[in-house]
Protein backbone atom coordinates (compact mmCIF):
# COMPACT_ATOMS: atom_id res chain seq x y z
CA UNK A 1 0.00 0.00 0.00
CA UNK A 2 1.52 3.84 -1.09
CA UNK A 3 1.47 5.84 2.21
CA UNK A 4 -0.84 8.67 -0.39
CA UNK A 5 -3.48 6.16 -0.47
CA UNK A 6 -4.19 7.02 2.81
CA UNK A 7 -5.73 10.27 2.11
CA UNK A 8 -9.54 9.54 1.74
CA UNK A 9 -11.68 12.28 1.64
CA UNK A 10 -13.39 13.57 4.20
CA UNK A 11 -15.84 11.27 6.53
CA UNK A 12 -19.22 10.16 4.96
CA UNK A 13 -20.69 10.83 7.94
CA UNK A 14 -22.08 8.81 11.68
CA UNK A 15 -21.10 5.76 11.00
CA UNK A 16 -18.83 5.46 8.01
CA UNK A 17 -16.29 3.73 9.91
CA UNK A 18 -13.41 6.29 9.04
CA UNK A 19 -11.83 8.13 11.65
CA UNK A 20 -10.46 11.63 10.93
CA UNK A 21 -7.20 12.58 12.04
CA UNK A 22 -5.03 15.66 12.13
CA UNK A 23 -1.17 15.42 12.42
CA UNK A 24 0.84 17.63 13.92
CA UNK A 25 4.48 17.62 14.19
CA UNK A 26 6.84 18.42 17.48
CA UNK A 27 10.31 19.52 17.34
CA UNK A 28 12.33 18.86 14.80
CA UNK A 29 9.85 16.12 13.19
CA UNK A 30 9.40 16.76 9.34
CA UNK A 31 6.36 18.62 8.82
CA UNK A 32 3.66 16.75 6.10
CA UNK A 33 2.39 18.44 2.94
CA UNK A 34 -1.12 17.06 4.25
CA UNK A 35 -2.40 17.03 7.40
CA UNK A 36 -5.90 15.63 7.84
CA UNK A 37 -6.17 12.34 6.87
CA UNK A 38 -9.52 9.82 7.08
CA UNK A 39 -8.78 6.38 8.16
CA UNK A 40 -10.60 2.85 8.55
CA UNK A 41 -11.47 3.12 12.35
CA UNK A 42 -10.65 -0.31 12.95
CA UNK A 43 -6.79 0.08 11.86
CA UNK A 44 -3.90 -0.05 14.73
CA UNK A 45 -1.53 2.45 15.86
CA UNK A 46 0.99 0.37 14.84
CA UNK A 47 -0.43 0.59 10.86
CA UNK A 48 -0.59 4.28 11.44
CA UNK A 49 3.24 4.81 12.91
CA UNK A 50 4.04 2.22 9.50
CA UNK A 51 2.05 4.34 7.51
CA UNK A 52 3.57 8.17 9.05
CA UNK A 53 7.09 6.30 8.70
CA UNK A 54 6.93 6.01 5.36
CA UNK A 55 5.21 9.38 4.60
CA UNK A 56 8.09 11.11 6.53
CA UNK A 57 10.08 9.03 3.88
CA UNK A 58 11.65 7.12 7.19
CA UNK A 59 11.45 3.77 5.94
CA UNK A 60 10.96 0.61 7.40
CA UNK A 61 10.56 0.00 11.66
CA UNK A 62 13.47 -2.60 11.37
CA UNK A 63 15.70 0.25 10.65
CA UNK A 64 17.03 0.77 14.43
CA UNK A 65 17.06 4.44 16.35
CA UNK A 66 17.31 6.33 12.95
CA UNK A 67 13.63 5.38 12.20
CA UNK A 68 12.16 5.79 15.67
CA UNK A 69 9.11 7.77 15.69
CA UNK A 70 7.07 8.68 18.89
CA UNK A 71 3.01 9.21 18.53
CA UNK A 72 1.59 10.82 21.24
CA UNK A 73 -2.73 11.41 21.43
CA UNK A 74 -3.30 15.04 22.54
CA UNK A 75 -0.34 16.02 23.59
CA UNK A 76 -0.77 13.64 26.52
CA UNK A 77 0.18 10.23 26.11
CA UNK A 78 1.47 7.33 23.97
CA UNK A 79 -0.98 4.89 23.30
CA UNK A 80 -0.22 1.36 22.52
CA UNK A 81 0.82 -0.10 19.18
CA UNK A 82 -2.34 -2.56 19.05
CA UNK A 83 -4.79 -0.15 20.05
CA UNK A 84 -7.67 0.26 17.48
CA UNK A 85 -8.13 4.47 16.55
CA UNK A 86 -11.59 3.79 16.57
CA UNK A 87 -11.59 3.56 20.18
CA UNK A 88 -8.87 6.29 20.66
CA UNK A 89 -11.37 8.33 19.04
CA UNK A 90 -14.35 7.59 20.62
CA UNK A 91 -12.62 8.42 23.90
CA UNK A 92 -9.76 11.70 22.95
CA UNK A 93 -11.17 13.39 19.54
CA UNK A 94 -11.45 16.98 19.84
CA UNK A 95 -14.79 18.49 17.54
CA UNK A 96 -14.52 14.80 15.83
CA UNK A 97 -11.26 14.88 15.24
CA UNK A 98 -8.05 12.97 16.60
CA UNK A 99 -5.27 15.16 17.37
CA UNK A 100 -1.90 12.95 16.46
CA UNK A 101 1.37 14.64 17.46
CA UNK A 102 4.71 12.89 16.02
CA UNK A 103 8.09 13.39 16.58
CA UNK A 104 11.46 11.85 15.92
CA UNK A 105 12.99 11.70 19.53
CA UNK A 106 10.46 11.15 22.88
CA UNK A 107 9.05 14.27 23.68
CA UNK A 108 6.85 13.54 26.85
CA UNK A 109 6.64 11.15 29.26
Amino acid sequence: MNAGSLLHGPPSGEGSGKVEIIFQPVGSAPILKKKKFSLDGNKTVEFLSSALKRMLNQGDSQQGDASSLFLYVNQAFAPPLDTVLQQLHDCYSIDGKLMIHYCTTQAWG
